[in-house]
């Protein structure tokens, strides 16, 4: 019974990774107008969410990049680590490399940004690629950049 449950549990896991990777494979596209800039902090007025505009340039792995952006007072705490969905939420196909809208987001680097999302099946980290915009997993030990959400 013992096994028949941890074989129930790996396959809900699997297909909840599954379906995680099918709605976040597409990215976005943000709208132009889409944020307001108030000091250095970015606010998505179709979600709510505020965004940390630039990213330092440091490259951290997965439990890195959640400290750090629990440390951030930026115009206030509560900063995060987003998850895979959000981060999707601010890639601009239509831009240049980066991904993303610059106005919004100056000097954002080329390259791949964490998430908070993991895969359930192998604990790998999801990240963004702002180069294309799009998201895969890789070890939680890869370095890579982080832009906090709140």
């Amino acid at each position: 019974m013992l096994q028949l449950q941890k074989r129930r549990g790996l396959l809900t896991g699997a297909l909840l990774t599954f379906l995680l990777i099918l709605s976040s494979s597409s990215s976005a596209t943000a709208p132009a107008g889409r944020f307001t800039v108030a000091g250095a902090v970015v606010t998505d007025t179709q979600s709510g969410l505020k965004w940390q505009q630039t990213h330092d340039t440091a490259l951290r792995d997965f439990g890195v990049a959640a400290a750090y952006c629990a440390s951030l007072n930026l115009g206030g705490t509560g900063w995060r680590v987003p998850g895979v969905k959000e981060l999707l939420t601010i890639v601009d196909d239509t831009a240049q490399k980066p991904a993303i809208d610059a106005t919004a987001f100056p000097n954002t680097s080329v390259g791949n940004f964490w998430t908070s999302s993991k895969n359930a099946m192998t604990g790998d980290g999801y990240y963004v690629d702002f180069s294309w915009g799009d998201s895969s997993t890789s070890a939680t030990s890869a370095k890579y950049y982080v832009r906090c959400v709140r």
